[in-house]
C-alpha cells in the first residue's frame, strides 16, 4: 500500500530543502544518535530518513548498506503522516506491507516503529526509525526513548541551518567590514570635507579635510556637536527651517556660517542627505562642505560666546547632575545576567545586554558605551572575537578605546595573558561578586564623575 501525500506536501518538501541536507556527507551527530536508538531499542537497524518528493534517504543509518529506496515502499512515508510514534509489530500479517519489497526482500523488514520528525513550523521532514527482523513490540520506555531521540535529530537539524546562517552572516559581515574600511581610508585620504552625524547632531565619523576646515585634528570633533562650531544665527536657521525641509526631502544644499577653532569665522557651502533606514543606523546625516573660505569679519554674523554663569552662591550650591554611565553586558548566562543587574540597580548606571558575542558586537556598534562586560565562552560568537570586531571598528572609526571587562573563570596566567592580547582591558574572576565587579567598574570605567557616587 503506497502512502499518500500530506495536504502540505508542497510547504513539507519546501521546509526540508531549507535544511539543505538531502545528499550531504554523513555527519557525526547523527550516525551517533542512530546508535543509541539502535542500542537503546535492541534492534540491528536505525536510520534516519528524510522525505522528499521521490524517495526516503538516509542521513545517517546503521544495520543496513543501501542509502536511498523508493518513496512509494517507504514505511516511512506513512510515519510522517502522523505526530505520533508509527509501530508495525509484524509487517508479513499487516495487509498494508505483507507484499511490500523490503518485508518479502532485504532488509525483511518483520517490526518498524519510527518517530516523525517534526520542525518547529510543524513539517514532518522524515522520521528516525527503528528496523528489526522478528516481530516485536517496544516498550513504554524504548517508546520514549525514541521519542526524546527523535526530538535531538530534529535540534541538530536546526543547529546545522543556524551554523550555517550564522556563517553566511559572518562571510557577509567580514565583506562589509572590509569595504567599508577601504571606503574609510578613501575618505579620510579625499579632499572633501565629510562628517556623518547621529540623530542628536554629534559627529559620529569626520575625515580629516572637515576636521581641519575648522581647525581641529579629526578625533577632537568626534562626539561634539555641529552646533558648538557655528554661529547661533546659522544654528536657528538650520533647527526650524533647514532640518524639517530635510526630513521631508530627504537632502538640502545651502550656505552655513561657522568658526575655526582660533576663533576666526567660516562660511561655506554645504549639502546635507539623510541616510536611507536611518531609523535603525547610529548615522543619520552626511555633511560636506564646499568651497570653504574665511570671509570679512564684519560679512558674518559674529559667532555666539557662551554666557558664563554666575558661580553659586554658599546658601544656594549648584546640583551636581553627572551623565548615567552606559554599560553593555554581553553574557548568555541568563542567571549572570540577572545578578549584574542586581548588583547595578540602585547605582547611577544604565545597564544593557547582549547575549552572545555576535549581538554584543552589533549593540556596541549601534551605541556609545563607557564600558563592556565581556564573558569569554559564549554560543555563537565567543568574547575574544567579539573583542577582536569591537577594536576594528573603534579604529575604523577613529574612536577612542572603550574599556572592556573580561568576565571569566579562568584564573590561569596563560588565560589571563590571551584575554590581554585579545584586547580586554582587565578580568573580573567569576563566579561574581559584587565588591569585586563595582571595584572594576569604577577603576576602569571611561566616566570618572560617577565613581563617587557609586562608592
Amino acid at each position: 500500500m503506497i502512502a499518500p501525500h500530506p495536504e502540505n506536501e508542497h510547504e513539507r518538501v519546501e521546509a526540508l530543502r531549507r535544511y539543505e541536507i538531502l545528499d550531504t556527507e554523513p555527519e557525526v551527530p547523527f550516525d551517533d544518535l542512530v546508535q543509541l536508538a539502535a542500542q537503546a531499542c535492541q534492534v540491528p537497524i536505525a536510520l534516519i530518513s528524510l522525505i522528499d518528493p521521490l524517495r526516503q534517504w538516509f542521513k545517517a543509518k546503521t544495520g543496513v548498506g543501501v542509502c536511498q529506496t523508493s518513496r512509494d515502499i517507504a514505511f516511512c512515508a506513512h510515519a510522517i503522516l502522523q505526530r505520533d510514534i508509527f509501530e508495525v509489530s509484524d509487517a508479513l500479517g499487516d495487509e498494508r506491507f505483507a507484499t511490500n519489497p523490503l518485508v518479502t526482500g532485504e532488509p525483511h523488514i518483520r517490526f518498524y516503529a519510527g518517530v516523525p520528525l517534526v520542525d518547529r513550523e510543524n513539517f514532518a521532514l522524515g522520521t528516525l526509525c527503528l528496523i528489526d527482523r522478528v516481530p516485536r513490540r517496544l516498550s513504554w520506555q524504548q517508546k520514549q526513548t525514541l521519542t526524546v531521540l527523535g526530538r535531538q535529530v530534529v535540534a541538530q537539524l536546526e543547529l546545522r541551518l543556524r551554523n550555517r546562517q550564522l556563517t553566511q552572516r559572518l562571510a557577509i559581515g567580514k565583506q562589509a567590514e572590509a569595504m567599508r574600511a577601504k571606503c574609510l581610508f578613501a575618505l579620510k585620504h579625499t579632499h572633501s570635507a565629510i562628517a556623518f552625524l547621529d540623530h542628536t547632531g554629534r559627529y559620529t565619523y569626520v575625515n580629516c579635510a572637515h576636521a581641519a576646515m575648522y581647525g581641529y585634528e579629526a578625533a577632537e570633533l568626534i562626539g561634539k556637536s555641529w552646533k558648538d562650531f557655528h554661529t547661533a544665527p546659522c544654528v536657528d536657521t538650520l533647527d526650524t527651517k533647514v532640518f524639517p525641509l530635510l526630513l521631508k526631502e530627504g537632502r538640502w544644499t545651502g550656505d552655513i556660517a561657522g568658526r575655526q577653532k582660533n576663533g576666526n569665522p567660516l562660511a561655506a557651502n554645504v549639502s546635507l542627505a539623510v541616510f536611507p533606514g536611518s531609523a535603525q543606523s547610529s548615522d543619520w546625516l552626511l555633511w560636506i562642505c564646499h568651497d570653504p573660505k574665511t570671509p570679512p569679519a564684519a560679512a558674518v554674523v559674529p559667532a555666539a560666546r557662551p554666557v558664563p554663569e554666575p558661580a553659586p552662591s554658599p546658601a544656594q550650591p549648584k546640583p551636581s547632575q553627572p551623565a548615567r554611565l552606559r554599560i553593555l553586558l554581553v553574557e548568555d548566562m541568563e542567571d549572570n545576567r540577572v545578578l549584574v543587574s542586581v548588583f547595578l540597580k540602585a547605582l547611577p548606571y544604565q545597564l544593557e545586554l547582549a547575549e552572545h558575542g555576535a549581538a554584543g558586537v552589533e549593540t556596541f556598534q549601534s551605541g556609545h558605551y563607557d564600558l563592556v562586560l565581556m564573558d569569554i565562552q559564549m554560543p555563537v560568537m565567543d568574547g575574544y572575537e567579539a573583542v577582536r570586531l569591537i577594536r576594528l571598528w573603534e579604529e575604523t572609526q577613529q574612536r577612542g578605546t572603550t574599556p572592556i571587562i573580561a568576565l571569566t573563570g579562568n584564573t590561569r596566567e596563560e588565560d589571563m595573558e590571551k584575554t590581554r592580547a585579545a584586547g580586554f582591558t582587565a578580568h573580573v574572576t567569576k563566579p561574581l561578586k559584587k565588591n569585586t565587579l563595582l571595584e572594576a567598574i569604577q577603576r576602569y570605567a571611561v566616566n570618572p564623575s560617577l565613581k563617587e557616587l557609586a562608592s
